[in-house]
């Protein structure tokens, strides 16, 4: 069970157990959400950034291979005299 008091500009928070009402600063639960939103998005960022390298890099290997090919058929089909 959570109780609340007002000390000036500031709500302390308290968390009650059995025998008393413990302090409870929420500053480090923030902390730490903030922290792990922002390693989230770090992890985003890099994956993103991965998967642009391999899209760029599967097209490339797509042109490559329908070169080749062309040059395979051009060569059985049309043969230069």
């Amino acid at each position: 069970m959570w109780g609340r008091e007002r000390k000036g500009d500031f709500i302390l928070w308290s968390k009650f157990n059995s025998k008393e009402a413990v302090p409870f600063c929420f500053d480090d639960e923030i902390k730490k959400t903030d922290d792990a939103i922002n390693s989230v998005s770090t992890q985003c960022s890099s994956l993103g950034a991965v998967q642009n390298r391999l899209e760029h890099t599967i097209k490339e290997h797509l042109l490559k291979t329908e070169q080749l090919l062309s040059h395979i058929l051009e060569l059985l089909i049309w043969p230069k005299k």
